[in-house]
């Protein structure tokens, strides 16, 4: 009963300073009627989707010496590095100028701790153990979802595959594509 209390008591202080928190966050939330409809969010999802693969396609091609489809350890260091500048070139560019982009120095400490956890991270990538990432490894390590090209502008069909799983609520991706 002591403790039944004591659980009461932790959760009514986390939810009303949850509340006090959260309540100028939400009288700066727009109206329902105002929020974009369910093919708007889709659509800049898809747009979003494709963005991050652009800039992963373009991060791959800019970190791999051997222009071959798979990465070394020290060739993965620079891919993500790329990728890590170039989203933040994006999201600097696109905050009007509210968010400055990151100094030499900033870069080089990021890049030394990027090289810290690939180090540690790249047995784990490497799924199929042949010492070298490829783009597939990659992708699949960084995005959570099976790599495949985008052809025309469009976005991939995994993607869909994905987007569709997540609204149905199924998290078991593999059984569903089995079935």
């Amino acid at each position: 009963m002591v403790q039944a209390m004591r659980n009461f008591t932790v959760f009514a202080v986390a939810l009303t300073l949850s509340l006090v928190y959260a309540s100028p966050l939400l009288a700066q939330a727009p109206p329902l009627s105002e929020m974009p409809s369910a093919e708007e969010t889709e659509e800049v999802q898809k747009t979003i989707r494709n963005r991050m693969k652009s800039m992963f396609e373009e991060a791959f091609k800019k970190g791999n010496e051997g222009d071959d489809e798979s990465l070394t350890e020290d060739e993965m260091v620079d891919v993500v590095f790329e990728f890590t500048k170039a989203q933040n070139e994006a999201m600097a560019g696109g905050a009007s100028g509210t968010i400055s982009a990151p100094s030499e120095e900033q870069l080089n400490r990021v890049k030394e701790s990027l090289r810290a956890r690939i180090k540690s991270q790249f047995p784990n990538v490497d799924t199929d153990n042949d010492g070298e990432v490829s783009k597939a490894e990659l992708f699949t390590s960084m995005f959570g979802r099976e790599y495949t090209p985008v052809e025309n502008g469009e976005d991939d069909a995994t993607s869909s595959k994905d987007e569709e799983t997540r609204r149905n609520g199924d998290t078991d991706q593999k059984s569903s594509e089995d079935d």
